[in-house]
C-alpha cells in the first residue's frame, strides 16, 4: 500500500525514489494486521501473547480499551482475533473521523496533543467500568503513542494541565521529562489505571514510541509500576524555570503498592526497531549496503543533525527516534521538517536525507521531508536564506518552496520518527 500522496512528485532522482520505497516499506510491514497476528493467537480456549499464555477458560468477561493514535487500527486486528468476544470496547484515538457511540462499540475522536473535554468525558466513560469489573474478568488493554493525551484525567484543572505543557513543549523538554510530570498530576496514568481496576487481570497490549521503549513512559504508564517521584517532577519545573509561575500544582504520589501489579501484564507489541528492522531488510534487497546507526536518535534537531552528517561510508543509514525543537519564532512545521533543513545547511552532494513522523503528521500538513543537493541548488536560486526560517522555526514554508515536504496519508503508525540518509 502506497502511503506518500506525493511520491512521484519527489521521486525526481533514483536515490529519492529508493529511499521512499524504503520507507514505505517499513511502514507497511509494521501496520497492525501484520504484526497482531505473528504475536496473538488463540487456540483451543488459550490466548498467546508472545511466549506468555492465558487460559480464557478463567475469565467471565472480556473488556477492550484502547487509547492513542494506533488504538482504532489495532482494535480491528484484535476484534477478528478475539472473535468479538469483548463486553464492550472503548476506543480513545485522535486519528479517528468522528466519534461514534454504539451499544458494544464506544469510538471517540479525542484532542492531541492538549486536552479538550472530550479526553476527560472519554476517559470517564473508562474509569466507570472500575466499578463493574469483578476479579475474574479480563481487560485488553491496547496502548499506543498519544496516548497520554487521549486518556487523561486531570487532578488539577485541564486548562492549566494544557499551559503547563505548552509551556514544557516550547521550551524542548524531552517525552520522558513530560511524562515524568504527567505522572504526578493525572489520575490514570503512573500506575493509577492499574489500581484503580484492581484486582482484574490485564493485558496491555504496547506500542511504543518513546526512544529505548520504557514501558513506563509510554502514554505515561497506566498499567506500569512508576519509579518516578514528586521530587523528580519538581526538579523538571525548576530546569524549565517553571516552578514560579506554577506555583498552585500539586503534585500526586504514583501507586507504590507491588500488589496491584500482580495480575497486570504489560507486552510490548510493536516498536521503531521492528520498522527500522524491515527497512535494513528493503535496503538491502535492491543491493544496497545498509545499517541501523540508532533506534534511539535524540536530542536537539541541531545536535541530531550533526550526528547525522557524520555517518561515514558509502550505503544507506537508518535511524529512528525522536527530537527536540526549541520554539523561538512563529513559523511553521514539525520537528523533522526542521530536522531536514538542519542537515541541509551542511549536506553534501553526494547525499540525499529523508525525515519522516511514523503516524504520517509532523505536527503542521506535512509528514517530514526529503532533501539533496537539488534542495540547496533550487534555494539559492530562490534566494532563500536556511538560517533566517530556521531563526523564525518555519521549516514548511522553505521545503513548501523547494518541493521537498512529504505528504502522507495517515499510517495507522505511530512509533516515533524514521530517518534515512543515502552516502552515494
Amino acid at each position: 500500500m502506497s502511503f506518500i500522496k506525493n511520491f512521484s512528485e519527489l521521486a525526481r532522482t533514483p536515490e529519492r525514489k529508493l529511499l521512499l520505497k524504503i520507507l514505505e516499506a517499513g511502514i507497511n510491514f509494521c501496520q497492525p494486521s501484520n504484526i497482531f497476528p505473528q504475536k496473538i493467537k488463540i487456540e483451543n480456549e488459550k490466548l498467546k501473547v508472545l511466549d506468555k499464555k492465558f487460559d480464557l477458560k478463567k475469565f467471565k468477561k472480556i473488556y477492550f480499551f484502547g487509547i492513542g493514535k494506533m488504538a482504532f487500527s489495532s482494535y480491528l486486528v484484535l476484534r477478528k482475533i478475539f472473535k468479538e468476544r469483548f463486553e464492550i470496547a472503548l476506543i480513545l484515538d485522535p486519528t479517528l473521523k468522528r466519534t461514534i457511540k454504539k451499544k458494544k462499540v464506544k469510538l471517540y475522536k479525542v484532542s492531541h496533543p492538549f486536552l479538550k473535554k472530550i479526553n476527560l468525558q472519554a476517559s470517564q466513560e473508562i474509569l466507570k467500568f472500575s466499578q463493574e469489573i469483578k476479579e475474574d474478568d479480563l481487560i485488553i488493554f491496547l496502548i499506543s503513542g498519544g496516548g497520554s493525551a487521549s486518556f487523561s484525567f486531570p487532578s488539577i484543572d485541564f486548562k492549566l494541565y494544557n499551559q503547563l505543557f505548552k509551556e514544557l513543549t516550547k521550551k524542548g523538554a524531552d517525552i520522558k521529562e513530560i511524562n515524568t510530570l504527567r505522572k504526578h498530576l493525572d489520575l490514570v496514568k503512573g500506575g493509577f489505571f492499574a489500581k484503580r481496576f484492581f484486582p482484574a487481570t490485564i493485558i496491555s497490549l504496547i506500542i511504543s514510541d518513546v526512544i529505548g521503549n520504557d514501558l513506563s513512559f509510554i502514554a505515561s504508564g497506566p498499567t506500569v509500576f512508576d519509579k518516578t517521584t514528586i521530587s523528580e517532577a519538581k526538579k523538571i519545573l525548576q530546569k524549565y524555570s517553571l516552578k514560579e509561575k506554577f506555583k498552585q500544582i500539586k503534585f500526586l504520589e504514583t501507586p507504590k503498592e507491588k500488589k496491584y501489579f500482580k495480575k497486570v501484564h504489560n507486552f510490548l507489541i510493536l516498536s521503531n526497531k521492528d520498522t527500522l528492522l524491515a527497512m535494513e531488510k528493503e535496503a538491502k534487497s535492491f543491493g544496497k549496503k545498509a545499517k541501523i546507526f540508532s533506534d534511539k536518535v535524540q536530542g536537539n534537531v541541531k545536535k541530531v543533525a550533526k550526528k547525522i552528517l557524520s555517518l561515514k561510508g558509502k550505503g544507506i543509514f537508518i535511524g529512528g527516534g525522536e527530537t527536540t525543537v526549541e520554539i523561538k519564532g512563529k513559523g511553521k512545521g514539525g520537528r523533522n521538517q526542521e530536522l531536514c533543513l538542519w542537515v541541509l545547511k551542511n549536506l553534501k552532494e553526494n547525499q540525499t536525507f529523508l525525515s519522516f513522523a511514523s503516524d504520517g503528521l509532523d505536527f503542521y500538513k506535512a509528514a517530514g521531508g526529503i532533501v539533496d543537493f537539488q534542495t540547496k541548488e533550487k534555494a539559492k536560486k530562490l534566494n532563500l536564506s536556511i538560517e533566517k526560517y530556521l531563526e523564525n522555526n518555519d521549516s514548511f514554508h522553505f521545503l513548501l518552496k523547494t518541493n521537498d515536504l512529504i505528504f502522507s496519508k495517515r499510517t495507522g503508525l505511530n512509533i516515533a520518527d524514521l530517518y534515512l540518509l543515502l552516502n552515494s
